[in-house]
């Protein structure tokens, strides 16, 4: 049952994946549709994150940008917290949870890179989060994230740290 269960979580990420990419932002014509999405969408992608087969947590960060590509004037919050919550947690080298495995850890990597590499979303991170005094500086936070991976430990650059380093020159 639970590799069933696996299946359909599989099945339903693809197809969701699948809408976002061909809806775009004319989803976000629909009132109905978008509610759904800031909320029941939301809350599973933020559980799916949770998950340890990689190919959901790859599937889900995949949906969560398609979802932030698609009607991102829509979730201010979301975005703060899928990016604070599942990006930037699972990239903290600091917090009690860094025993985060190296593959969980670059898939989070690759997913704030597809981010990095929008450049509109990347000035929208710095106007509506770092200067908005009720929100999080996640501009400064995703740089600061970026800037500590992308210097190599014990004197050997590995694949986190040749990511980082692109997220960050994309971001220049």
């Amino acid at each position: 049952p639970r590799e069933s269960s696996e299946q359909v979580c599989v099945l339903s990420l693809s197809l969701i994946n699948i809408a976002l990419e061909a809806g775009g932002d004319h989803l976000g014509l629909y009132p109905a549709l978008v509610t759904v999405m800031q909320g029941d969408l939301c809350k599973h992608l933020l559980q799916n994150s949770q998950s340890n087969d990689l190919t959901i947590l790859s599937l889900t960060l995949r949906v969560v940008f398609n979802l932030f590509n698609s009607i991102k004037d829509h979730l201010k919050v979301q975005l703060e917290v899928f990016l604070t919550s599942v990006h930037l947690r699972l990239l903290d080298l600091d917090s009690a949870d860094s025993k985060v495995p190296p593959e969980r850890r670059e898939l989070a990597l690759e997913s704030l890179l597809e981010f990095c590499h929008e450049p509109a979303l990347m000035l929208d991170l710095y106007i509506n989060y770092d200067c908005d005094v009720q929100c999080t500086n996640l501009f400064e936070t995703v740089c600061n994230v970026l800037a500590r991976h992308a210097l190599p430990t014990h004197g050997k650059v590995n694949s986190i740290n040749r990511l980082a380093l692109d997220g960050l020159l994309s971001i220049i």
